[in-house]
């Protein structure tokens, strides 16, 4: 959410604030389109406001030739994410690359609710939805103990708890599996010190 407020007057003044954005086209939504005005102050959340951003298509193609190399082995892939936006975005490149169609891609967590939305709007194929771990059911437990190459792709992307950790603690003994970060690691979460 963007909100431009202006002070009119002999001292009028201009004040744009927004959260985080990204002006780069993803899968499931476009890039954000920016006023073309001129603003006092700018406010923005900048999560990655050091960073220059890497080759998208690059870091795409890693994460497919990661995944297809760990399933490949016999491993399972955990994604951890945002349970909104970034853990559709992965589902749909995991998708667009054919990964879907050749191994199982499991969606749990709060993920679920959102990716149902995506889905009702065209944002993320509606497959996403068979994909949803039943939270009332033995079907975690079944995912955890498979011996078959499968994905899941949970939240909580810092590693702070939800079933992602559920999942982590389990996979994480097996050296054949992956984990896969997709977000900010703040300094004082597990996902920092895993990295």
């Amino acid at each position: 959410i963007s909100v431009l407020i202006e002070k009119g007057g002999a001292n009028s003044r201009r004040v744009f604030m927004s959260g985080d954005m990204s002006t780069h086209e993803q899968h499931t939504v476009g890039g954000a389109l920016l006023p073309a005005i001129s603003v006092d102050y700018l406010l923005i959340e900048a999560t990655y406001g050091e960073h220059r951003s890497r080759n998208r298509q690059d870091l795409e193609e890693r994460l497919v030739r990661d995944v297809l190399r760990t399933l490949d082995a016999g491993g399972k892939v955990l994604v951890a994410g945002l349970a909104i936006g970034r853990l559709q975005e992965a589902f749909a490149i995991l998708k667009r690359a054919g990964v879907t169609e050749r191994y199982p891609v499991f969606v749990d967590g709060g993920a679920c609710e959102i990716a149902k939305i995506y889905a009702e709007h065209g944002a993320v194929d509606e497959a996403i939805v068979e994909q949803f771990v039943k939270a009332r059911s033995d079907m975690r437990w079944n995912l955890i103990s498979a011996t078959e190459p499968l994905v899941v792709l949970a939240p909580n992307g810092m590693l702070k708890g939800g079933p992602v950790v559920t999942y982590g603690f389990h996979w994480a003994r097996s050296p054949e599996n992956l984990f896969v970060l997709t977000s900010y690691q703040d300094p004082c979460t597990p996902g920092y010190k895993l990295l």
